[in-house]
């Protein structure tokens, strides 16, 4: 089994049109993965979405401060193929400091999603940590992440998770250009993801749709523990 066409076409259109944003908005350069279809693979019936992004030197905020941040994101994402569903999601983001030859973790934000979902935990959730993503050797060198990661320890408590709303791939590309871009450079982004959102597969979730539904004017995080 495999997933429709429109699929892919629609993951390669999110990521070039982060890529696109970026350089309209002069935020920073974005390194990825050369072919979309190649983080593809197919595994106990599934498709397996995998891939790098080095957001190299990019503005801390927008128009507000002369200071740089890199950088990079790991995406691994387990698709149904019918109907296209998103089983499985998790989405690293390391930030740096970057001198020199040397990289220099600031922290590491980790979101989970699970289907079905794990015990005491939120089915979105996100959680701080101190370990820096660990690019392999060829991937490094496609997306120009040519820094030595300082092995220097951040402290951070990672245990305390924090529920959140959906954040797969385009949640948090969205989350990315909304923190480094200035407004109309988002408002772009934003439209050009509204027309390939009926393509792209959604979370399996249906107990949170559920309780959503029984309590559309109560928003609080127990809607997240759904599940349980």
């Amino acid at each position: 089994m495999t997933l429709p066409g429109k699929v892919y076409d629609a993951y390669e259109r999110l990521l070039q049109g982060f890529r696109q944003a970026a350089e309209d908005a002069s935020a920073g350069s974005v390194f990825l993965l050369p072919s979309t279809h190649a983080c593809f693979s197919s595994s106990n019936g599934n498709t397996h979405f995998e891939c790098y992004l080095h957001l190299k030197d990019w503005k801390w905020r927008p128009e507000r401060t002369n200071e740089r941040v890199s950088m990079v994101v790991w995406a691994q994402e387990e698709i149904a193929d019918k109907p296209p569903e998103i089983l499985k999601s998790t989405v690293r983001v390391s930030y740096f400091t970057t001198q020199d030859a040397c990289a220099k973790l600031l922290h590491t934000v980790h979101f989970d999603y699970d289907c079905p979902p794990q015990d005491n935990h939120p089915l979105f959730h996100a959680h701080l940590t101190s370990e820096a993503i660990t690019i392999p050797a060829p991937q490094a060198r496609e997306i120009r992440f040519n820094w030595q990661i300082d092995p220097a320890k951040v402290l951070c408590f990672q245990n305390a998770k924090i529920p959140t709303s959906d954040m797969t791939l385009s949640s948090v590309l969205l989350c990315l250009a909304a923190d480094h871009m200035v407004t109309k450079f988002v408002q772009e982004y934003v439209k050009s993801l509204k027309k390939i959102e009926n393509n792209l597969p959604t979370p399996k979730c249906d107990t949170l749709r559920d309780s959503l539904i029984s309590g559309p004017n109560n928003l609080r995080s127990w809607h997240w523990f759904a599940h349980m």
